[in-house]
């Protein structure tokens, strides 16, 4: 916790004096694997998306008999 509150400190009080510092090395590495890194074609991004929305409604609709469920009691 106290890292955190340091982190947050010396990021605003960086920021308010105007000292930005954009290339972190863990930003420089995501730039690197967004850049280079193999991505999927549209196909498969849709493909995922529909595995995604498939997923999503089968967790709402047990979260929904749940809820019926505990309210018929």
């Amino acid at each position: 916790m106290k890292t955190f509150i340091n982190n947050g400190f010396n990021t605003l009080s960086a920021s308010a004096r105007g000292k930005y510092s954009e290339r972190t090395n863990d930003i420089i590495i995501l730039r690197h694997e967004m850049l280079n890194g193999n991505f999927g074609t549209f196909s498969t991004d849709r493909e995922n998306l529909m595995k995604d929305k498939k997923a999503i409604s089968g967790d709402i609709g047990r979260a929904f008999s749940r809820v019926s469920y505990s309210i018929k009691k």
